[in-house]
């Protein structure tokens, strides 16, 4: 399973991708909003979905 290639990107690109810190990929990941692979220790997410992906609006839910 090599996931490492030019379909995917990192946590890192993906938060400047999106203008986001890198934590917040990582929540949206845990909250199953980002589909992500993990490969050798490291979040890996398609280039198709990052891209796709609409930033989630700021603020808590009430």
């Amino acid at each position: 399973m090599a996931l490492i290639n030019k379909d995917f990107y990192t946590v890192a690109e993906v938060a400047l991708l999106h203008d986001a810190n890198e934590k917040s990929v990582r929540r949206w990941v845990k909250a199953g909003l980002l589909p992500a692979e993990i490969y050798r220790r490291m979040l890996w997410i398609d280039k198709k979905e990052a891209e796709a992906f609409k930033k989630p609006k700021r603020g808590r839910k009430s």
